[in-house]
This record gives structure tokens, C-alpha cells and sequence, in this order.
């Protein structure tokens, strides 16, 4: 070819290059695709978003290809420019995933080029048979359109035309759980666009059967009500589908269904045929759905079963209970409980987890005691109440009172003690203490044992009492040896007398103690020559000064032997709260007179002094002898009577005037012999 030829053909190709590339610039950019739903029927609809302002529109192509690599052909053309959503009909969207991009035309065959290729969700679920359905799907554009909301809304169809939200994913896979028993599930997803537009993939399922059982309830805890029955308490199972509970007890060895109960926040079960009051259960749980699948078992728990090894005696309550077993965060500690008399529930103590025993001390005679013992974890957000257990405290009874009414003197070397005491106390003997000092030490003297009798009393023969004042006092000892409540003290009177020369015997006594009614007054007795006179001759107020005297007028006794005994008797007061007024009597007290004698030296059986005899007093007249004799020593008189005077005869005759020899001879108050030899003078 000529080079002149050459040249206006490359001049030529080059003007059409630049005229191509000036008209394209000219066309307006390729639409968007920001959208692609797929209808039930498989009709697949694109929306797209156009460039804004469109200044050189002609039409749009729509391109199509189930494969991403092509090839693509024009499905249709839109020659609105208001129009940015368009339905491909026969597009079967439902059985594959189809591919798509569109550009924009402003004339003869300039075309923009496409600026993405977007796909239809095309949606696949997988039954794996165990219960779940497996959903996967493709995303509409590799990575996801920058106006993407990111998160696809996940729908079910249950029953046939309800689509129901169960949950939203970023992901494009998802593991739905089968809570319905038996039935056709489809699926689809959804994904929004900021432009406005929504992205709806395409409908898949299958027949599935709820296979998964329930998740396995936690049993919070076993206790045991007020009525001995067992009271189970559990949490909710997670498992939504969750229709109920079965309640297992082992029985004679073998875990038993017992019951059932039904909804899924039924959380409560009270076994009426329990016997947890007086033996340990032991109990399971397991929830089943709506398919009837059922849960494996929970782990036991077991019911608390409190008894106890009361020691009377001791006045105490041992407490035994069984441990709690599989609380959920283990056993922190053990509370009990105690209701005294039918009152309300107190706190008497607490054990550690270890720990299944309690001793419950000062138990009271009669009191009825209950006891309940609760379990608590160591989150103290979990407990568990044992079986109320009654114990009636068969403890010897104290008794109320014990008095000590008297201490009385019975002779000169006993004294008795008498003690008002409470029969309905459970006693078994009174121990009799003894002191010479109200501080003690008291020594132990003797026993009194119980026999019913409201008065109690014992005989001390080791007493001393014309020498010293004791103190005595009892102590009640219960029918299990233990020494229980003690007496008053009771101080027993000692009374001494003294003679005077005076013709006065002079008596001294301490206070008795110590009655409750305190003291009135002390009545004096006397014996003279050993004869008791039936009435007091006088009567002491008491002054409660510690000591008490009386002074005896004896002048009225001159002639007698010169023995004088005396005792006094204290008298009660009134106030006593027993309403007794008791008396306690003294030791004896002997008062001796020394012997009083008086002899004349003459005596004139015809003047005033006519007779012979000694004048005497206070002396005994059982042991008297009076003799007189002459100058040669023949007696001449004797008598044994001391009334009885010599008259100055002998033999019947008168006795001459002369000196005579006497001789007297007695016994005095003490016991003493006394002689007396003289001279006397008869004068005519």
C-alpha cells in the first residue's frame, strides 16, 4: 500500500479513538446493585441505586449468569431512568445462585462498563439428624457492598406461612436447635442495605424432629416441712422447650418416677407420701420437652433426718443429724433451731460442714424442746431444713423449794432438824451439812431419804450441844445424784446459866437463825430440884442484837436443894411464806446453888431458942444426917430429916445443962458431901 495510503488510515483510526473515548466519557457511570431478593416462586428481583445526577441516560442492560466467570447475557434493558428495581421472571432463584451486573448505555453501542457483579442469596439447610438444622448461604458480594448493614436476620416458617425471627448472624452459616416435635422447617435469611433496600435469600428446609433432650435441672435443695413431708426446690431448666419435670425417689434400692409435673417454671414439688419425718429420702430430677424427650437424671439430694441421744441426768440433748450431699457450691455450715414449749424458733447454734452433732445443755425438767437443723451452702443463697424432731426433757424435777423449818435442840447430845420440802419434786435424798460457823466449813452428817412426805427430818446424835451452836442447812439430791437446791441455815440456840450469890441465876442464849418469818420472842422454862414448871416464867422480846439475858428471881426457893434447869424456846413470827410458825428449843442449862448453913452454939429448952437444929438451904434432903453427943461421946440424938430440931432430951428425959458435940453431915446441889462438927450449949 502506497505510504501515502498508510497515513490516512492511521490518521482515521486515531480520530476515532479519541471520538470513542470522548462519548463514553460523556455516558453516565454503570448502576449499583445493591439488592437482590428471591420470591417464594423463585423470581429473583435486583434494586439498584443510580448515579446522581444522571446527565447522559439512554438505558440500562441487565446482565445474567449462574456462574461467576460467565458467560453473561442481557436479560433486559430499562429505558426509565426512574425505575431502579427490576423482576427477573423464570429466574428459578430458589434452585440456584445466579449472578449479576448492569451498565449503562447513552447511545449506539457506548456501554459504561459494569462497576460489580452482586448474587442472589441462594439459601441451603442441612437435617443432620440429630436434632438441629444446619443453614449456610453466600453472601451477596465478596467482600460484603460497603452500604451493607452486615448482619443477616434469620426467618423460619412454622407452621406453613409464618415466618418468625429466631436470631440474627454476621455469619453465613447458623445452627438453628429444633424445638418443635415433627414438622416441615423452612429457612431464609435477610440482609438491609443503608440505601433502603432489603436482600431476601431463598426459602430451604426440611422435615425435622426435635431429638435433643432437655439440659438437666439443678435440684437446689431437699427439705423436709413442718409436717414431716419432703420439699423439693429446683432452678428452671435453660432448655426453652422445657415441658416439665419427673420426679425420682429411690425406693427400696431402685431410682422411681413418683411424680410428674408440668411447665417449664414449675420449680416446686411436695412429696405427700413422704416419711421424712422419721426417715431419709432421697431424690432425683429430669426435665422433658414437648417431644417427650427426656433429661438424664440430676444428681441425688437427700433429706436431713435429725434424732437424738438425750442424757437426763446431764440435762443435756445430744443432737445427730445426716449430712446433706451434692448441694451445688458444697455445704458452708449447719444451723439449729430450737422451739421451747410450742414458742417460736430460735437460733441455738451452729457446726461446721464437718460437723453432725450438737449438745444442747440446761435443758429444763418437763420443757419440750423441738429442733430443726438447716443446711446451708457457702454461698448462703442455698439451704436445706431437716425433720422437725420433739424431745420432752424427762429430767428429774428441781424442786421449787426446800426449806429448813427448824433446828431444835432434843437433848444434850442430839439435835433435830425438820425441813418442809417440794413432794413434787423428783428427789431422792436430802443431805444433812453441819458448821459451827455460818461460813463453814460444813462438814456432811448424814442423809434423808425421800419419801413423799412434805417434812423431812433428821436426828443428829453427834451433837454437843450444852457446849457449842451449830449451823445446819440440806441439800436436795435429784434421783440422778445431783445435788440440787440448798437449804437456809438453821442455828440452834445454847443457853447457859449461872448462879449468884444473890439468890439469882443469871441466863445467856444466842438468836436463833434463820426463819423466814424472823424471830418473836424467846419464852424461859425452869425446873427447880428437877420439877418442870408447865409454863414459861418469862418471855425475851427479841432485839435481834445477837444476844439475849434473863436474870432469876430463886429467893422464893430458899429452902430447896438448890437445883435449877432452865430452857429456852424461840417462837416464829408471822411472815413466814410457807405460813408456818415453827419454835426452836435450847439445850438444858443447870443453875447450882452452893449450900447455905447455919448453927447455933446455944439453945434454952425453956426460953425463946427451945430447940436444937441447923437452919439450911440448898441442900439435899435425901442425903442428910444430923447427930449429936454428950462429953463422953454417946450420941444422944440422930435424925435424917432436916426439919426435924433436938429438943434437949435424951431418952425421953431432960438432958442436963451442959456442952454437947454435933455432927452434920449433907449432899449440896453440885453432888458434894459436906460434914460440919461443932459445940453447942444447953442451957436450963
Amino acid at each position: 500500500m502506497p505510504l501515502k495510503k498508510i497515513i490516512s488510515l492511521g490518521f482515521l483510526c486515531l480520530f476515532l479513538q479519541i471520538f470513542e473515548g470522548w462519548a463514553y466519557a460523556a455516558c453516565d457511570p454503570s448502576p449499583e446493585i445493591k439488592c437482590i431478593s428471591v420470591a417464594g416462586n423463585g423470581e429473583i428481583t435486583i434494586s439498584w441505586q443510580n448515579p446522581s445526577p444522571l446527565l447522559n441516560f439512554n438505558k440500562h442492560y441487565i446482565y445474567c449468569s449462574s456462574s461467576l466467570n460467565g458467560p453473561y447475557s442481557v436479560v433486559d434493558s430499562i429505558f426509565n431512568s426512574a425505575i431502579t428495581t427490576y423482576t427477573h421472571t423464570g429466574s428459578n432463584g430458589n434452585a440456584a445462585q445466579l449472578y449479576y451486573y448492569m451498565k449503562s448505555n447513552c447511545g449506539g453501542s457506548l456501554d459504561t462498563a459494569a462497576v460489580d457483579t452482586v448474587s442472589s442469596i441462594l439459601m441451603k439447610v442441612v437435617n443432620p439428624g440429630n436434632g438441629t438444622a444446619q443453614l449456610s448461604w453466600n453472601s451477596l458480594h465478596t467482600p460484603a457492598l460497603t452500604t451493607s448493614m452486615g448482619w443477616y436476620r434469620i426467618f423460619r416458617e412454622y407452621p406453613a406461612g409464618t415466618w418468625t425471627l429466631i436470631d440474627s448472624t454476621q455469619s453465613l452459616t447458623y445452627m438453628d436447635t429444633i424445638t418443635i416435635c415433627r414438622s416441615q422447617l423452612n429457612y431464609r435469611v435477610e440482609i438491609g442495605d443503608n440505601t433502603g433496600c432489603v436482600s431476601v435469600s431463598s426459602a430451604a428446609g426440611n422435615l425435622f424432629s426435635n431429638m435433643i433432650v432437655p439440659a438437666v435441672p439443678l435440684l437446689d435443695s431437699v427439705s423436709v416441712d413442718i409436717s414431716g413431708k419432703a420439699v423439693l426446690g429446683w432452678k428452671p431448666s435453660s432448655s426453652k422447650d422445657t415441658e416439665g419435670y419427673i420426679i425420682y425417689q429411690m425406693i427400696s434400692g431402685i431410682w422411681q418416677s413418683i411424680d410428674t409435673v408440668y411447665g417449664i417454671n414449675t420449680t416446686f414439688f411436695n412429696n405427700v407420701n413422704s416419711l421424712a419425718g422419721s426417715t431419709i429420702e432421697n431424690y432425683r430430677i429430669a426435665a422433658f420437652d414437648s417431644c417427650k424427650n427426656t433429661s438424664p437424671m440430676g444428681v441425688p439430694h437427700n433429706t436431713i433426718l435429725v434424732k437424738s441421744t438425750p442424757n437426763a441426768c446431764a440435762r443435756l440433748n445430744t443432737l445427730n443429724w445426716n449430712a446433706y450431699t451434692n448441694m451445688s457450691s458444697g455445704i458452708g455450715q449447719y444451723d439449729i433451731y430450737v422451739s421451747t414449749n410450742g414458742g417460736a424458733y430460735a437460733f441455738l447454734g451452729t457446726t461446721p460442714s464437718s460437723t453432725t452433732s450438737y449438745v444442747h445443755t440446761n435443758l429444763q425438767p418437763t420443757f419440750v424442746y423441738c429442733y430443726i437443723v438447716i443446711a446451708r451452702d457457702v454461698s448462703g443463697t442455698r439451704s436445706s431444713t431437716s425433720n422437725k424432731y420433739c424431745y420432752t426433757a424427762n429430767i428429774p424435777a428441781m424442786p421449787t423449794f426446800s426449806y429448813l423449818k427448824t433446828a431444835t435442840v432434843a437433848s444434850s447430845n442430839s439435835v433435830k432438824v425438820y425441813c418442809y420440802v417440794d413432794i413434787a419434786a423428783e428427789i431422792s435424798k436430802y443431805k444433812v451439812f453441819r458448821s459451827e460457823s455460818p461460813s463453814g466449813p460444813f462438814k456432811l452428817i448424814g442423809a434423808i431419804p425421800f419419801t413423799g412426805s412434805p417434812i423431812v427430818s433428821y436426828t443428829d446424835n453427834t451433837a454437843k450441844t450444852t457446849e457449842k451452836s451449830y449451823y445446819y442447812k440440806t441439800v436436795a439430791v435429784d434421783t440422778c445424784g445431783n445435788d440440787t437446791t440448798v437449804t437456809n441455815l438453821g442455828r440452834t440456840i445454847l443457853l447457859t446459866a449461872v448462879a449468884n450469890d444473890d439468890l439469882t441465876n443469871t441466863l445467856t442464849w444466842n438468836d436463833y437463825e434463820s426463819w423466814l418469818g424472823s424471830v418473836n420472842s424467846y419464852n424461859v422454862y425452869r425446873a427447880v430440884d428437877g420439877v418442870w414448871d408447865a409454863t414459861p416464867i418469862g418471855n425475851v422480846i427479841y432485839t435481834a442484837s445477837g444476844t439475849n439475858t434473863f436474870t432469876d428471881d430463886i429467893s422464893p426457893f430458899f429452902k430447896g436443894e438448890g437445883q435449877f434447869s432452865y430452857y429456852v424456846n424461840a417462837l416464829e413470827d408471822a411472815g413466814n411464806p410457807y405460813g408456818i410458825n415453827d419454835s426452836s428449843r435450847s439445850n438444858v442449862a443447870d443453875a447450882l446453888q452452893d449450900a447455905k448453913v447455919f448453927i447455933p452454939n446455944t439453945f434454952i429448952p425453956s426460953g425463946r431458942n427451945n430447940v436444937f437444929i441447923p437452919v439450911t438451904s440448898y441442900i439435899n434432903k435425901t442425903e442428910y444426917d444430923f447427930r449429936i453427943f454428950d462429953r463422953w461421946g454417946e450420941q444422944v440424938f440422930q435424925t435424917s430429916d432436916p426439919y426435924e430440931p433436938w429438943d434437949g432430951t435424951i431418952g425421953g428425959k431432960k438432958g442436963p445443962e451442959d456442952m454437947y458435940v454435933y455432927l452434920l453431915k449433907f449432899k449440896t446441889a453440885y453432888g458434894q458431901y459436906i460434914e460440919r462438927k461443932g459445940v453447942v450449949t444447953l442451957l436450963r
